[in-house]
């Protein structure tokens, strides 16, 4: 039996080496992996040649493209531009693959629209939706596909239909949360109301930038993040030690090794979000003041 694992961090991949199937990948488009030496601009066009050698090469032998759409969440908070998008989307369709978003991340709302593939013209062929699908009250998850393909599926004959299921899908609980949450997006127009949060978060980590090992600002709509550095503590240390000294005051943030990031809930008021720049600026403070001997960690970051 083998197991279809995308992601290419090894520590969700290495315990199961032996049972995986092996996928081409590509270079991410994301800032988190520009090289000094290059723009973003610059980045980006490399990756998509090399994107376009790899199609050239080898489509009918690629079913899809697999990515998460302008932001890479569990890769460290990294983000990259519609364009690459765009472009990405032309060359799966000149070459005849599959695009297929990962929106459990981005989708309902979390990069300013409603899904990040409204940010391009040209659309995927699936999108993976959960996770905002019913506002975390629920598990659920959808695949959403295009009409094409749907028919492509659909016949009079059993063995030609997608026979593809689980014991509770379509959990009727599931759903009724799915469909409240959709409701409120519509009745409290959520997506205008998280443009002053936005710009509020922004505006935090802006201010929080200006701290000494506090840079690399980087986010869109409700999703941002900054890079902590220290010249003596290990930089896979400093977001937990941050963490550690937040929740002491009541706030819990899940820190990426040293990328600092905050995807907070819709419903969050001014009021809070004022109070976790002011929490994240006193850890953020009291963490990376603190001197070490090179090659040792303070006992204090991990008490």
């Amino acid at each position: 039996m083998y197991k279809r694992q995308i992601t290419d961090i090894p520590l969700f991949t290495k315990q199961y080496a032996p049972l995986l199937i092996n996928h081409k990948r590509v270079p991410s488009p994301a800032d988190i992996f520009c090289p000094v030496s290059l723009t973003q601009t610059e980045h980006e066009q490399q990756c998509l040649a090399t994107l376009e050698s790899l199609l050239a090469n080898e489509h009918e032998q690629i079913c899809a493209l697999i990515l998460e759409p302008l932001m890479q969440g569990a890769a460290g908070m990294g983000f990259y531009s519609a364009d690459y998008l765009e472009s990405a989307l032309a060359l799966c369709q000149r070459f005849g693959v599959h695009a297929i978003f990962d929106e459990i991340a981005t989708g309902f709302g979390r990069t300013g629209k409603l899904f990040a593939l409204d940010y391009c013209e040209v659309k995927p062929d699936f999108v993976c939706l959960s996770k905002g699908l019913t506002g975390g009250y629920l598990p659920m998850s959808a695949v959403v596909t295009t009409d094409s393909i749907y028919q492509a599926f659909l016949d009079t004959k059993l063995e030609r239909a997608f026979l593809h299921s689980h014991s509770y899908s379509g959990n009727p609980l599931g759903c009724a949360a799915a469909l409240a949450s959709l409701e409120v997006f519509d009745q409290d127009q959520v997506l205008k109301c998280n443009q002053a949060k936005s710009a509020r978060i922004e505006a935090g980590f802006e201010q929080l930038s200006q701290l000494s090992g506090v840079g690399s600002l980087r986010g869109l709509g409700m999703v941002w993040a900054v890079t902590l550095t220290h010249p003596q503590v290990s930089s896979a240390q400093l977001g937990l030690a941050v963490a550690k000294l937040a929740r002491d005051q009541g706030l819990m943030i899940r820190p990426i090794g040293n990328q600092l990031y905050l995807m907070p809930p819709y419903c969050i008021t001014d009021d809070q979000l004022d109070q976790v720049f002011i929490t994240l600026q006193q850890a953020c403070e009291t963490v990376l003041k603190q001197e070490a001997p090179a090659g040792y960690t303070h006992p204090s970051l991990l008490a």
